[in-house]
C-alpha cells in the first residue's frame, strides 16, 4: 500500500522531465495520475518524450494512469482535461501545474509573441488550471495544489547591477 492510496493526480507536461518523474512517483505511491501535455506521441514534437512512454513506464511499473492531450494555454483543453479525470477516476485530489516553455533570448531578441505565448503558458496556464480544479478540491475535502517554476523566476538578489551593452 502507497501513501497516495485512492487519491487523483493530475500531472501537466508529463511528457517527459520533471513531470514525468513527478507523475511516475506518485503512481508509485498509490495514485491515479492523469497524466497531460502537448505532446502524446513520439515524433510529434522536436524534443524526446511522450504521453504515450511516460504512460507505458506507469503501466509497466503496475500504476494506474490515464494519458489526455492538453495545452496548458487553452481553456477548453484544461476543461477537457478535468472532465477526462473527474469521468475516469471520479475525483481529484492533487493538481502539479508542472508544464512550461522557455524560448531563448534577450528581451531585444524574443519576440513579442514569443513573449505572449510564454506567459500564457507558464503563467496563465496554472492560474486556469486551479481555477478549473479548485472546485472539485473543495468537493472532495480539499487537496494539493503544486506550482513548478523555473530559476528564470527567482528574483536575482539586491543590486547594484552591471549595465548590459
Amino acid at each position: 500500500m502507497g501513501s497516495l492510496d485512492g487519491k487523483v493526480a493530475i500531472v501537466t507536461g508529463a511528457s517527459r522531465g520533471l513531470g514525468k518523474d513527478i507523475a511516475m512517483s506518485l503512481a508509485r505511491e498509490g495514485a491515479s495520475v492523469v497524466i497531460a501535455a502537448r505532446t502524446f506521441d513520439e515524433g510529434e514534437s522536436k524534443i524526446a518524450g511522450s504521453l504515450a512512454h511516460t504512460q507505458q513506464l506507469i503501466q509497466d511499473a503496475g500504476g494506474t494512469v490515464s494519458a489526455v492531450r492538453c495545452d496548458v494555454s487553452n481553456e477548453d483543453d484544461i476543461a477537457a482535461a478535468v472532465k477526462h479525470t473527474i469521468d475516469t477516476f471520479g475525483r481529484i485530489d492533487i493538481l502539479v501545474n508542472n508544464a512550461g516553455i522557455l524560448i531563448p533570448g534577450t528581451a531585444m531578441e524574443l519576440q513579442a509573441r514569443h513573449w505572449a505565448l510564454i506567459f500564457r503558458v507558464n503563467v496563465n496556464g496554472p492560474f486556469a488550471f486551479c481555477r478549473a480544479v479548485i472546485p472539485h478540491l473543495k468537493e472532495v475535502g480539499g487537496g494539493h495544489i503544486i506550482n513548478i517554476s523555473s530559476r528564470g523566476a527567482i528574483f536575482p538578489g539586491p543590486g547594484p547591477y552591471t549595465e548590459v551593452s
